[in-house]
């Protein structure tokens, strides 16, 4: 039987996510407004949330007798996979993979 397949990639973009504040930053009643105004002046600290991938596989029989019998076939996340960090070849894989959407 023959048959079409399709990937579908889903790609998160990594993103700068602001701290949050830690109790002794908030504000209280007992900060005077010149104390206030310095934590404004403060440059924001990030972190950096990770990028991720979603690759879902689907397939059709042909010949095609309506667009609703593509079947998924799997699903894998960036999550789902655990290499070691000196596998350096999958990691540079896995980052052209994640930068490929800045083109």
């Amino acid at each position: 039987m023959h048959t079409i397949k399709y990937i579908e990639m889903e790609i998160t973009q990594p993103t700068k996510v602001p701290r949050a504040e830690s109790a002794s930053d908030s504000d209280s009643d007992s900060d005077s407004y010149y104390e206030w105004l310095s934590c404004q002046e403060r440059p924001l600290s990030y972190t950096l949330a990770p990028g991720s991938w979603k690759a879902t596989a689907w397939s059709m029989p042909i010949p095609i007798t309506s667009w609703e019998n593509w079947q998924r076939q799997c699903m894998i996340r960036s999550e789902d996979i655990h290499l070691h960090a000196d596998n350096t070849v999958h990691y540079k894989l896995l980052h052209k993979l994640m930068s490929s959407g800045d083109n």
